[in-house]
């Protein structure tokens, strides 16, 4: 379809990874990284950044032929390009092959606990803010390549060497499980969620949405929280809950973990400490608050263990 793609192949057998590799070229790039993931599961579970061909090995031993997060069993391993850049998010409600993007996050990755790209949280774009517009063409593209025409869908773009490259995409609502509405909600004025239900069964409804996230009413973050540390919980330190609550920002927020659970260093979505809902006219105060949060986990007696 003329849409730039990750190289990538489905590989069963260490056989078809050496294949791949030789056969892409890609390890002749400096420096040498390679992805090795499932091909099915969420929450960056598995996704391992390889720096030799020994660490691409190891991967693949790993997780070929065993059970993801999501209880399901990986019969292959998607062996992927790197791709170096940016992260961003376009979430769109399609009806007919018409599409309608109801959000463009840009997403805060950083290394920690020695995993590549642990989530930190994401922020809310509106087009005028590159590069969504660039990224939310490319995945227009994307879903009618794919003819995705009805439904929701959420797609992840990475800004590669200077133009949008495809991570994946999914035909259902960005996911954390609906934690992102409420910041959704403050910044355009409506979610993926609502708009997908009005694509079904209230069309007057969807046609008032705007085609592109044009309108900015607020600001907010969703972020999540990240261990530092390992042990069993006796509890989150209520002082910091506390001070979080009273932020300006504060809009709600989740904790994951439960006294007497094993607590393991943040590496994937499933070894967060919690997350949080920011909201504010004052973009300042959004992006102080969330700094704040970073300088909280960050903090030595944040997470009491017995």
């Amino acid at each position: 379809a003329g849409v730039r793609a990750v190289a990538q192949r489905e590989c069963g057998s260490w056989e078809d990874v050496v294949s791949f590799l030789e056969e892409s070229g890609l390890e002749a790039h400096e420096p040498y990284r390679i992805i090795c993931k499932p091909t099915e599961s969420a929450g960056s579970d598995g996704v391992t950044l390889c720096k030799s061909r020994e660490d691409v090995e190891a991967a693949f031993k790993k997780l070929n032929k065993s059970t993801n997060q999501l209880g399901m069993w990986n019969e292959e391993v998607l062996v992927q390009e790197f791709l170096d850049g940016e992260e961003f998010v376009v979430d769109t409600v399609s009806r007919d092959g018409e599409h309608t993007t109801v959000a463009c996050w840009h997403y805060d990755k950083r290394p920690a606990n020695g995993q590549f790209n642990v989530y930190y949280g994401q922020h809310a774009l509106t087009v005028d803010q590159a590069p969504a517009q660039e990224c939310i063409t490319y995945i227009h593209k994307v879903l009618n390549a794919l003819e995705i025409r009805n439904g929701p869908s959420h797609a992840e773009v990475k800004m590669c060497r200077g133009e949008p490259c495809l991570v994946e995409v999914g035909a259902r609502c960005h996911g954390a499980e609906g934690a992102w509405i409420d910041c959704a909600d403050f910044i355009y004025g409506y979610n993926q969620a609502q708009v997908t239900l009005d694509a079904y069964i209230n069309p007057d409804a969807y046609a008032t949405v705007p085609k592109l996230p044009t309108t900015r009413k607020g600001h907010g973050a969703l972020a999540f929280m990240v261990s530092y540390s390992s042990g069993v919980l006796k509890n989150v330190n209520e002082k910091y809950l506390e001070e979080i609550r009273g932020f300006k920002s504060f809009v709600a927020m989740e904790i994951f973990l439960k006294p007497g659970q094993k607590v393991s260093p943040t590496v994937d979505c499933f070894t967060f400490v919690g997350n949080m809902r920011l909201t504010h006219n004052d973009e300042a105060v959004v992006t102080a608050d969330y700094e704040r949060v970073r300088e909280i986990e960050s903090s030595d007696d944040f997470l009491i263990y017995e």
